[in-house]
């Protein structure tokens, strides 16, 4: 056994345990890239929306880091959601709260994803037609 407790050793895991293993990786690395998928994608996207200007910048960064912070939620309220039925009753039971703490959670992944709407945001301005940096 090594020191993070995962027995690494392909003679001594059986398939199964390889295969839950790798699942339960792809459950946090795979929507991990289709965020930062979509925090570049977004503001390239949206761009079109806005004045070419610094302020266009600036308003296409904040709607985008808006439109992330929900789709954040979404992920983190479906994810609860998959793992028990109960969540839901909670998320009756105490509304404000439950928002409060998925958007704490949201708020939390933009550490890994608000960096990547920044970058691509400040990009934008090589895509303009009309004005010039």
């Amino acid at each position: 056994m090594n020191p993070i407790g995962v027995d690494i050793n392909p003679d001594t895991v059986t398939r199964d345990e390889a295969i839950a293993w790798v699942l339960g990786a792809g459950a946090v690395v795979l929507p991990l890239i289709v965020i930062c998928i979509l925090a570049l994608w977004l503001p390239r996207r949206l761009g079109p929306m806005f004045p070419e200007t610094v302020m266009g910048l600036v308003v296409n960064g904040m709607v985008t880091a808006l439109v992330m912070l929900a789709l954040a939620m979404a992920y983190f309220w479906a994810a609860y959601g998959l793992q028990s039925d109960a969540i839901f009753q909670l998320i009756g039971d105490v509304p404000l709260q439950s928002f409060l703490h998925f958007l704490r959670l949201s708020m939390l992944s933009a550490f890994l994803w608000g960096p990547l709407v920044v970058l691509s945001a400040a990009n934008q301005h090589r895509h303009w037609k009309e004005n010039t940096w």
